[in-house]
């Protein structure tokens, strides 16, 4: 069984990060690390990690000086041991067969990249909004076969990266900037095969 690695930034979600770890933690798929990254956190997401860390070996959590969401992203992968591996924000969860389904379609394809379909909840409202690429399902493609997956969302957090390519890529979230993603994302996208 293949490791698949989990990294998430933390910064001042203590309110989120214990539902985001728990989502984590109630995978189907057991053999993940999940890296926290605590970015500077000034309230207790920090701690929360560390306990978390406690009581689940396959938790680490690695903290460091404040850098912005980016940092946070680009430093967890530095430590990523698995051959493929996920972002999750902090204050999100995700699906119990997420990482089975996802694992399930990269090795199948031998793919890069794995795609999947989100679904955004206004905390305020309970509004729910899904984002679906409306692409063919469990599928390998190619960016020049389906171009318009560039005009979809470029969430970090909608996709499993195999790691050697992240590496081979060269390519990292840029610092300092609001939605990194749209500078990173399609590029990765253009690369994968």
């Amino acid at each position: 069984m293949e490791l698949v690695s989990i990294v998430v930034p933390v910064y001042n979600i203590e309110k989120y990060i214990g539902n985001c770890v728990e989502s984590i933690q109630k995978q189907t798929y057991e053999n993940i690390e999940i890296l926290l990254v605590d970015d500077g956190a000034t309230d207790e997401s920090g701690n929360i990690c560390d306990r978390f860390a406690k009581k689940d070996e396959r938790i680490q959590v690695l903290h460091k000086k404040n850098g912005g969401l980016s940092d946070a992203r680009n430093y967890g992968a530095q430590y990523v041991r698995g051959k493929y591996m996920l972002f999750i924000d902090g204050d999100d969860t995700i699906s119990p067969e997420l990482v089975e389904k996802t694992l399930e379609c990269a090795e199948k394809f031998q793919a890069d990249l794995v795609f999947f379909d989100f679904e955004s909840v206004e905390e305020e409202t309970g509004r729910r909004d899904l984002y679906y690429y409306g692409l063919p399902e469990k599928k390998a493609f190619s960016v020049s076969e389906h171009p318009e997956v560039l005009l979809k969302s470029p969430s970090a957090c909608c996709c499993l990266y195999k790691k050697e390519f992240w590496d081979n890529c060269d390519i990292r979230y840029p610092l300092g900037r609001h939605y990194e993603d749209l500078a990173t994302t399609p590029r990765f996208m253009l690369k994968a095969r």
